[in-house]
């Protein structure tokens, strides 16, 4: 049977294509959208990472000087508190995919790993939890870390 070819059948295959073009637009916004977001949540991870006590911080932990006033350095407990409260906020926007893994990466991971690597912290994360009795302290900032091994190569 052969079929002609009508102006419905154009109308239909016309609407096809309108409707198969707004869904590759819609999707590429939404795709355009969620990088904007994670740029914008790494300039605010970044900026709060690079704050004055944090790259103190960091800075103790690249020389392998003392970060704490009770171990001769020149944080207490609440910068050093605040400096790994970033990276527990940060892992729950990394979970939910907030912040995309090649900027994740580019940006925090090093500093991620080289304080996770500090046995000073490791000790003030197990002494926290013992005081605290609260052994989900930081949990998130070891997760973290374990994910940039995982995903930054």
């Amino acid at each position: 049977m052969n079929r002609k070819f009508n102006w419905r059948d154009g109308l239909r295959l016309a609407e096809f294509v309108v409707i198969l073009v707004a869904a590759i637009f819609a999707y590429q916004t939404l795709k355009d959208a969620a990088k904007g977001i994670s740029e914008q949540l790494t300039a605010t991870f970044n900026d709060d990472v690079t704050n004055e006590n944090s790259t103190g911080i960091i800075a103790a932990i690249d020389q392998s000087k003392p970060i704490l006033i009770e171990n001769g350095g020149h944080f207490d407990d609440y910068h050093l508190d605040n400096y790994l409260g970033i990276y527990e906020v940060m892992d729950g926007a990394y979970l939910r995919h907030q912040i995309d893994q090649e900027d994740f990466c580019g940006e925090f991971s090093y500093y991620l790993q080289q304080t996770k690597n500090s046995k000073e912290i490791n000790d003030y994360i197990q002494k926290v939890r013992k005081d605290y009795k609260e052994p989900n302290f930081y949990t998130g900032f070891e997760e973290l870390a374990s994910k940039s091994l995982k995903d930054c190569k």
